[in-house]
């Protein structure tokens, strides 16, 4: 429970935000013949945020967001002479409700955003110093083409305490629900509207680290890194208190 100062057109001491959030994460690991290894997984996450503005321009004010995520992962690994290979599935959903004080939704309705994802990896030992491991991610959004992602990274032991990392990867973030359908008029000329045209962005990054340990409570770590992204979400001001994503 917080005290929010309201627009920032027409502040008020006595908005106030309260905040809710509730969570469960259970995992399942089995060691299985062979060196093979099991991962189930499941959780899911309540995040409530409830906005009050008795002083409202307009009248009082009551916002009510209700955020439900949930999903599930099952991952299983086989190491097979040099080669340790894993392939995994996922299953998310995310569910939005955005509602005022009299019942309107802010977002059109109950939104619902889900995707199913499946990964490959492999961590193959080149030499007793020498680790590549490459890895393919398959994302296939239900408001979106689906989108394969490559990711390699090379582990190289310069001594027993130092080790030079190599990466290269590319991702894409899909927009939320709020980026796609959030409408809000705080009054006084500051409005927030989602943009359903939004795609997903896309990026591709490098990164070069040098790890050492020097004992067990001391370790250093140095990297460098250059990721570019296309087609950026953010919400930016496109007029005088006009926002969007």
């Amino acid at each position: 429970d917080s005290g929010v100062p309201g627009s920032t057109t027409y502040p008020t001491p006595s908005a106030r935000q309260e905040d809710k959030r509730n969570f469960l994460d259970l995992s399942y690991h089995k060691d299985l013949k062979g060196g093979a290894r099991l991962l189930a997984r499941t959780f899911i996450e309540e995040y409530d945020i409830c906005y009050k503005n008795p002083e409202a321009w307009d009248g009082p004010m009551k916002d009510t967001t209700e955020n439900l995520l949930g999903g599930v992962q099952v991952q299983y690994s086989l190491p097979w002479g040099k080669h340790l290979p894993t392939a995994g599935l996922e299953l998310k959903q995310d569910q939005v409700r955005v509602t005022t004080i009299d019942g309107t939704s802010r977002i059109g309705g109950p939104r619902k955003l889900g995707t199913v994802s499946l990964y490959l990896q492999d961590e193959i030992n080149l030499s007793p110093r020498l680790t590549l491991v490459p890895g393919l991610r398959y994302d296939n959004p239900s408001a979106y083409a689906s989108q394969c992602s490559p990711r390699v990274s090379l582990l190289y032991f310069l001594g027993e305490n130092t080790r030079l990392r190599a990466s290269y990867g590319q991702a894409f973030r899909p927009p939320t629900v709020n980026d796609l359908y959030w409408h809000e008029d705080w009054g006084g000329g500051m409005v927030f509207f989602g943009n359903e045209d939004l795609k997903p962005e896309k990026s591709r990054g490098y990164e070069l680290g040098l790890e050492h340990k020097f004992s067990l409570p001391l370790l250093a770590r140095a990297s460098w890194f250059d990721r570019k992204t296309d087609g950026l979400i953010s919400w930016v001001e496109i007029s005088p208190g006009h926002w969007q994503a």
